[in-house]
């Protein structure tokens, strides 16, 4: 279940459905940004982390890394949010850094079917 669902309707930058002026949380902005505009942009997760993945994958091996391994979708969703603990670790903890943590749990979410587009 996604966190819109959970919250009872879509989710618009004011908060959720029957709350107007409350502040969205960071998982309900996560989620509106992965459900929304990111799903209009690029697609479903699921087809979009696997171009990513065949990209890690295309580039590990140029390096020796990651010669006879295929990432997966799962992979390079984990790696994305890697890149966002990396950032806090090196540059603090910022709202749109913890919106993007949020958003690469929903995705993988996504990938592998615990929730539902």
């Amino acid at each position: 279940m996604s966190v819109s669902s959970s919250v009872g309707g879509p989710i618009g930058e004011e908060g959720a459905v029957g709350e107007p002026g409350r502040p969205e949380t960071v998982l309900e902005e996560a989620s509106r940004l992965v459900m929304g505009n990111r799903q209009a942009d690029y697609g479903h997760p699921r087809v979009n982390f696997k171009a990513i993945a065949d990209l890690f994958t295309a580039y590990l091996r140029g390096t020796g890394f990651a010669a006879g391994t295929d990432l997966t979708a799962v992979d390079a969703a984990q790696l994305m949010l890697l890149v966002k603990v990396a950032r806090v670790a090196t540059g603090g903890t910022k709202r749109d850094t913890v919106v993007d943590q949020a958003g690469y749990a929903e995705v993988t979410a996504l990938i592998v079917g615990l929730d539902e587009m």
